[in-house]
């Protein structure tokens, strides 16, 4: 909280962006202009953060509340299998390339579905567990508590227990992200279980007590009118959205060219990687004087048979480049960080490292569900035959392989140092 005045906090680490504001009110103003205007800063710094009131002090003072968010990374505390994960089928991005559902997969386009239950089988219809494998990875990690979190939800008497079937009959940590509870206490429904989000699947929410965090303030009162008696309940939450699932290997680390890695890319050492003109040459002048957190490449190029794959014009990361080792000769290396694809390994092919798992807008409205619903009777017509008022019409032969699609041919990129030689003439 604080008014639109203050300096902002920034609210993550990035090596990339940053909030090009000088105040919270500065920001509301650039984007209110580039809304108005439709417009855009080339450099993509302004973040759409709103301003809310969170309460009334004395029915005439409003008390602000600044929207904020950050991205992080959780290390979960077990293995997820591939088969876990498959791939939404979204029309809009495979019809415009003919591409069959097999192959968004290879793509950067492609959303994943996480299997709602632990199993290596996806089932059908509405036999989902209320305690999904996400659920289980989300109550890993903490709200603004941090890990040592450990919160009692108890608003309405009722205190909020787990649905976690390992943990029955235990009070819920509210401090760690949840989207689902019950109470011991059905209500006019019937029913004892709670979702934070309403119809929204993909809200996660955990308490807090981070004093910067605005919070809300409820007051309930029980017994007949002369002899009422009052609480007030206080409560602060942050919210999160899951946004995908990041495989490593061994790369982070590997560095068999024992290449110096020289730290935080905006310290003196650290800038000495780029130092006198250094862009990552294949020569001694120009390749990069060891490595550092943003030039992180020290995995040897001839480890990989082929290139950065589906490459992007937001991408930094280049394909081959010189790095100097602690006796000054060039390796040529690729990039050892995480990617979307990693460049193909022989005899092990093109392994994916990212699988987005985050929600659409639209996702949980009556519209997108009757949608998904229309798309499954049409792309599964065969399992879905007995839903159909007709019988459906034409010859019943699928095609196979879809239209001609244009082919692009690209020479490949030297892996080794080249071989420099003299030639000396005799006079």
């Amino acid at each position: 909280m604080g008014n639109s005045k203050q300096k902002i906090d920034e609210p993550f680490e990035s090596d990339r962006h940053f909030i090009d504001a000088t105040s919270w009110f500065d920001l509301q103003e650039k984007i209110r202009f580039t809304s108005y205007t439709g417009r855009k800063s080339n450099l993509e710094n302004y973040s759409f953060l709103p301003t809310t009131i969170m309460e009334i002090i004395n029915g005439t003072i409003p008390v602000f509340a600044q929207w904020n968010y950050r991205i992080l990374c959780h290390p979960v505390s077990r293995d997820i299998p591939l088969n876990r994960l498959r791939v939404v089928d979204e029309f809009h991005t495979r019809l415009p390339y003919g591409r069959k559902y097999d192959e968004q997969a290879y793509t950067r386009a492609a959303r994943f579905q996480l299997n709602p239950k632990d199993s290596d089988r996806w089932y059908r219809g509405f036999n989902s567990p209320s305690f999904t494998l996400l659920d289980a990875l989300m109550s890993e990690i903490p709200g603004k508590d941090n890990y040592q979190g450990n919160l009692i939800d108890d608003a309405f008497d009722l205190p909020a227990h787990t649905i976690d079937p390992k943990k029955k009959g235990q009070k819920l940590n509210a401090a760690l992200y949840h989207r689902l509870f019950q109470v011991q206490a059905k209500d006019a429904m019937g029913q004892s279980r709670q979702h934070r989000g309403y119809a929204d699947e993909n809200l996660f929410m955990a308490m807090t007590t981070q004093s910067k965090v605005a919070g809300m303030k409820l007051t309930t009162c029980k017994g007949p009118p002369k002899r009422r008696t009052c609480q007030t309940e206080s409560q602060k939450f942050s919210y999160a959205i899951p946004l995908e699932l990041i495989y490593l290997t061994p790369l982070n680390r590997w560095n068999p060219y024992d290449l110096e890695y020289k730290g935080d890319e905006r310290l003196p050492h650290g800038k000495t990687v780029l130092q006198g003109g250094r862009n990552g040459g294949k020569t001694p002048d120009k390749a990069y004087n060891g490595t550092n957190s943003k030039k992180y490449y020290q995995t040897p190029s001839t480890f990989f048979s082929g290139l950065e794959v589906s490459s992007d014009a937001a991408d930094t990361t280049k394909n081959n480049v010189g790095v100097l080792d602690k006796n000054d000769t060039v390796r040529i290396t690729q990039a050892s960080g995480v990617r979307i694809f990693l460049p193909e390994i022989k005899g092990v092919g093109i392994l994916r490292q990212r699988y987005p798992i985050m929600p659409v807008h639209g996702e949980g409205s009556p519209v997108w569900k009757e949608l998904e619903a229309v798309k499954d009777l049409l792309m599964n017509s065969q399992t879905y035959f007995y839903m159909y008022r007709e019988p459906l019409a034409g010859s019943g032969v699928v095609p196979t392989e879809p239209p001609e699609r244009p082919i692009t041919l690209r020479m490949q990129y030297a892996m080794k140092t080249p071989q420099v030689r003299t030639l000396m003439k005799s006079l």
